[in-house]
């Protein structure tokens, strides 16, 4: 076999090798951004719950974007935000939905009951999250009837 049908060869070879190997880095940066929205919204609901006046509101806030803080429930006031949930505890479910879209079941309860005890109404979310200024905020929050197919549980609270 002459020298060039042997580089030809085995430049073949390793293009077609090449070619089979799987790519990992979107699989990781798929698993990177999931495990980060997760976390992200685990932490919004554990500042919420460890909340011990209206001022540790402002850690959660500080999780929403803009746009959420100004949706017509907040209307850019801290204050709204913080009068709501200083209400209410939050015992939640997490779901992987994908890429930075978190589901959560959420179950509001009085701060000062029992959550065993409470009547509250299960309601479901869909978190989506962006990154905005080197740092995942909340950028999207909408009411669904359930989790969607696909999503998968990752994480459930337990009442205090």
């Amino acid at each position: 076999m002459n020298a060039k049908k042997m580089i030809f060869s085995a430049s073949l070879i390793f293009v077609l090798l090449n070619a089979c190997t799987p790519a990992s880095t979107p699989i990781a940066a798929t698993e990177a951004s999931s495990a980060s929205a997760i976390a992200t919204v685990d932490q919004f609901y554990t500042w919420i719950n460890d909340a011990r006046s209206t001022d540790d509101f402002y850690k959660p806030w500080d999780l929403l974007s803009s746009e959420v803080q100004c949706h017509p429930a907040n209307r850019c006031d801290l204050t709204l935000f913080e009068e709501r949930w200083w209400q209410s505890k939050v015992v939640y479910t997490l779901y992987d939905c994908g890429p930075n879209r978190v589901a959560v079941q959420e179950l509001k309860y009085p701060r000062e009951a029992d959550p065993a005890s409470a009547s509250s109404a299960t309601k479901y979310w869909m978190y989506r999250l962006s990154e905005f200024e080197g740092r995942l905020m909340i950028s999207e929050m909408d009411l669904i009837p359930s989790p969607e197919d696909g999503c998968v549980l990752v994480k459930e609270s337990a009442a205090e």
